[in-house]
């Protein structure tokens, strides 16, 4: 593998550029998983509600068993409050109601989370879903010792409305503690995490024609034979567990550094043949973030950010004997599923002040790591992408006016790819899906965006917030992909 001569120039660049501004309440990774170190997000009470609608349309540019268009509304309410001098609480409340469009071979909800083992057909459709989440967190600082919690709740249900009908319900519960140290001027905390997942999920069909077969898959156009064709009713339970260690400076200046293992274990049920656990799977994730923040300044602010992800994902069939009363023995489990995905991005802003606005400019590099194996099968999908971009931003006041515009262009180019799917025709509807996939992972494209945002200051701390943007991705391969989004809102 070589990276050519422009890549490097383009990397040096960003290495030596910034990443963070002042004073902007993005929340961070650190800040929005760890209640103990959210103590020192905002030097104010914080409450904002907005509604929005989002639209994303565009042939060939996504993932089949996703869909190829989504369309999206949603409701959002958070607060962050300072009860005393010693105590912060924060949370949310929200819901979206969203279409994807011509959703094939996946039947189910939540398909990056659970991914491969769905519930699957040739036929798919348009999926309806409504999700509420909720989340509370509470934080308090005891001398130099922060202590906090937080509880978030997520509800889903999807359904289709002709042939084949999924009828999915979903229920993702995570519950964080974390506690810190805190020096004159930084906090250093851990947390842990608790994670319980459950989605039930069914198939019916009211055509008088019959139904189709459904099958479950185990990953690049593979699927359980035995237990193809009218067993529909699945479960997926999960369970997982996770641990972080978090540095930050009280000021949100200087260095910051984030690190958190995961591990989640998931295992479909089919609840039709006397809850069989058919298939089994585990994920790790590891992920980390450092950054350094300049102190704050009227002229200019500067700031860089290192961020590392790695996800392997394992899967295991289970093989079952000849029943006897509707029970099947187990006989064994092999492992035929392996996924492992890897990210690098460096990203950084320089902010200019001047006496009327101030000017943000923020280069970005990454590359991107996708490997996918079934065993047995020999199958095999690979992609490794370079990415890069940089956005400009003007921040312009007028009056009680604050006009906030934002432009952008990133690239995606592939290094090194490779596809084996031998064993599948290529008329057949499943290696038309997982040639789409490949080319969705591995296509060059070229990115521009354009978002432009007016807060309007109504009396004190009160602000109206309206903005709009939108993004066209033009694929070497693969077409356009075009999304736009509109958000208005109220923050106090």
């Amino acid at each position: 593998m070589t990276i050519n001569k422009t890549f490097v120039i383009y990397l040096s660049f960003v290495l030596i550029s910034v990443f963070s501004l002042h004073g902007e309440n993005t929340i961070s990774l650190l800040y929005a998983d760890n209640p103990a170190a959210r103590y020192f997000y905002a030097d104010s009470t914080i409450s904002n509600f907005s509604l929005g609608y989002f639209s994303d349309k565009g042939a060939d540019t996504y993932i089949s068993e996703i869909g190829d268009a989504i369309t999206a509304f949603d409701v959002y309410a958070g607060s962050f409050y300072i009860m005393d001098t010693k105590t912060r609480l924060s949370g949310y409340a929200s819901y979206r109601n969203s279409t994807r469009r011509n959703s094939i071979w996946n039947e189910n909800a939540d398909y990056e989370l659970i991914y491969p083992y769905v519930s699957g057909d040739s036929i798919g459709g348009d999926i309806y879903s409504e999700q509420y989440k909720f989340a509370g967190a509470y934080s308090r600082l005891n001398g130099s010792w922060v202590t906090g919690a937080e509880l978030k709740y997520r509800a889903q249900i999807e359904h289709r409305t002709v042939d084949p009908r999924p009828r999915n319900i979903v229920s993702d519960m995570d519950l964080t503690f974390g506690a810190g140290y805190k020096s004159s001027r930084y906090l250093l905390s851990v947390r842990a995490m608790l994670n319980s997942y459950n989605q039930k999920s069914s198939i019916a069909f009211m055509s008088d024609l019959g139904s189709t077969s459904i099958y479950h898959m185990t990953g690049l156009g593979m699927d359980y034979i035995r237990f193809a064709g009218s067993n529909t009713s699945v479960n997926y339970k999960g369970a997982g567990y996770g641990a972080g260690i978090d540095l930050i400076r009280e000021d949100r200046c200087g260095w910051r550094f984030s690190f958190i293992y995961s591990s989640r274990n998931i295992d479909k049920i089919m609840t039709s043949l006397n809850y069989l656990t058919l298939n089994e799977l585990t994920i790790d994730i590891i992920h980390s973030q450092l950054s350094y923040t300049s102190e704050k300044s009227d002229k200019f602010e500067y700031g860089i950010t290192l961020d590392a992800a790695y996800i392997d994902r394992k899967g295991i069939d289970n093989i079952f004997g000849n029943p006897t009363s509707n029970s099947y023995p187990l006989i064994t489990s092999k492992s035929t599923y392996i996924n492992q995905i890897s990210n690098i991005d460096i990203k950084s802003v320089l902010k200019i002040i001047t006496r009327n606005s101030s000017i943000i400019f923020s280069p970005s590099a990454g590359i991107n790591d996708y490997n996918e194996k079934h065993i047995g099968s020999g199958r095999e999908i690979y992609a490794m992408n370079m990415t890069g971009g940089c956005d400009f931003r003007i921040l312009i006041p007028c009056d009680k006016v604050l006009f906030d515009i934002k432009a952008g262009y990133n690239c995606s180019s592939s290094l090194s790819s490779l596809v084996n799917l031998g064993g599948l025709e290529q008329s057949s509807s499943r290696y038309i899906a997982l040639i789409r996939n490949y080319n969705y992972r591995t296509d060059n494209f070229n990115q521009l965006t354009l978002n432009v945002c007016c807060n309007i200051n109504i009396k004190n701390k009160t602000k109206l917030n309206l903005s709009g943007g939108i993004c066209n991705k033009n694929y070497s391969l693969s077409g356009n992909s075009t999304s736009f989004g509109i958000t208005t809102g109220i923050q106090f």
